[in-house]
């Protein structure tokens, strides 16, 4: 594989700044970021708008796809090769169906983790109280660490959510300590921005969820960097890396 690793040890600030390097060879990262952060901020409340209603939900299944293409474009960029833009939506839709499997597992954990809550209190933990935010921001920042190298592994490795989960959990065990960074990193700038985002008045929402977007694009950039120096053998079956083509 040609992608550039300069360093025989992991520098979460080297790849960071392989990220944002990354974005000047192809500003169609970042941009491509910030059109789907405004489209969605926008159809965020469709109310009875069926139009914006179906709007949404395109950009959340686009949104989906995406995780998977930026990884990909990130990791042509590090090989030195360009992105054909005419990829874009063809590379998007068949990630779509991976992602959307992986996001419905910690939603699914979330649900049976808040019924006992709820049954318990008699109702479902109030986001308003400072203990039940406190409480949502640590399950975020657990989630984004658990999901820090699976997100890379259905990329580059497998197609299969079965087989991603394993492959991440791999990684981050047997990287420890040298991916912390990597974990704990993106998980609070997450649950910041969560805190912080409670604070600011709505007509601010949307400029704070472009910035996190934008920040999440360069931690992902960082995270595929660290993953293709150690990325392992993909299932018997798969390919390997380009979205296993």
């Amino acid at each position: 594989m040609a992608t550039e690793t300069s360093s025989s040890t992991d520098s979460f600030v080297d790849d960071v700044r392989a990220s944002f390097a990354a974005w000047r060879i192809a500003p169609g990262l970042p941009i491509v970021v910030v059109v789907l952060t405004v489209v969605s901020s926008l159809t965020a409340t469709p109310g009875r708008n069926a139009l914006i209603l179906v709007a949404g939900l395109a950009v959340a299944i686009l949104n989906l796809g995406w995780l998977g293409t930026q990884l990909v474009w990130y990791q042509r960029v590090f090989d030195r090769r360009r992105m054909d833009p005419r990829e874009l939506v063809a590379l998007t839709w068949k990630f779509v169906a991976r992602y959307l499997a992986l996001v419905c597992i910690p939603a699914a954990l979330v649900g049976i983790a808040l019924v006992p809550i709820a049954i318990r209190m008699h109702s479902f933990p109030d986001l308003k109280s400072a203990g039940g935010r406190a409480g949502l921001l640590a399950l975020i920042a657990v989630l984004v660490i658990l999901s820090t190298f699976i997100f890379p592994a259905l990329a580059y490795t497998t197609r299969r959510v079965t087989k991603a989960i394993p492959i991440g959990f791999a990684m981050l065990i047997d990287g420890w300590p040298r991916n912390a960074l990597y974990l704990l990193v993106p998980s609070a700038t997450a649950a910041a921005l969560g805190a912080i985002g409670w604070l600011f008045p709505s007509t601010a929402q949307a400029a704070l969820g472009i910035l996190g977007a934008l920040i999440y694009l360069a931690y992902a950039g960082a995270i595929a960097r660290y993953y293709l120096r150690h990325i392992p053998s993909p299932p018997r079956g798969e390919g390997r890396g380009e979205g296993l083509k």
